[in-house]
């Protein structure tokens, strides 16, 4: 699945170790790559100078072999020119930032979806994902630029990490007591903000 594909392509690019990926999402009603995976692709091949094999929408078989970390530039962009999750391209991008041999900030520029179907919305990124790795002494700074939604996508959001090479250690064994819940809603387009007010409403019910 594209969850392999992601993680695969971090630690190939981190680690200098050539990987190669079969029957690529084999079981979904379009097998293979989509163009947010292939972004991902590509964004990982530019942080790495790889070469890659089966780089294109549909392929099934991937072969990616990186190179050196790409150290002369500090700034990625990456645009799925979809509804493509914007989430998880920052899901390739921004661990193998956090590590990078340079003591300069690393801008991300991500263009998709911010909050779209069968993808983490870029709350979770920032509202969850964010205070985590502050807990590991790690830390980006964001700016959403601009919302993007299914199906159009238009969405940007720039992520500025600062790389850390090495994360602490945590202890993770109280779980804590929760002091409240936090959402948000959205209406974009033609969509009238009367559905925002009855969202929360049936939310709080």
């Amino acid at each position: 699945g594209g969850q392999v594909l992601r993680i695969a392509l971090c630690l190939s690019t981190l680690y200098g170790i050539p990987i190669e990926i079969e029957n690529i999402r084999a079981g979904r009603p379009k097998p293979g790559l989509a163009a947010q995976h292939l972004k991902g692709v590509e964004l990982a091949k530019e942080m790495c100078n790889a070469q890659v094999r089966g780089g294109y929408v549909g392929s099934t078989h991937l072969e990616f072999r990186p190179g050196p970390l790409n150290t002369k530039k500090r700034q990625f962009v990456a645009d799925t020119q979809t509804a493509g999750c914007i989430c998880l391209l920052a899901q390739v991008a921004l661990p193998c930032a956090l590590f990078f041999p340079c003591t300069d900030t690393i801008t991300l520029v991500l263009k998709g979806g911010t909050n779209v179907p069968m993808g983490p919305h870029i709350e979770y990124l920032t509202e969850v994902f964010k205070p985590m790795l502050n807990k590991f002494g790690a830390d980006f700074d964001f700016i959403v630029v601009r919302r993007g939604y299914y199906p159009k996508g238009g969405g940007e959001v720039h992520l500025r990490i600062k790389p850390v090479g090495n994360l602490n250690a945590i202890t993770l064994l109280d779980p804590g007591v929760p002091r409240g819940i936090t959402g948000w809603s959205y209406v974009a387009g033609a969509v009238n903000i009367n559905v925002c007010i009855i969202l929360i409403q049936s939310t709080s019910r």
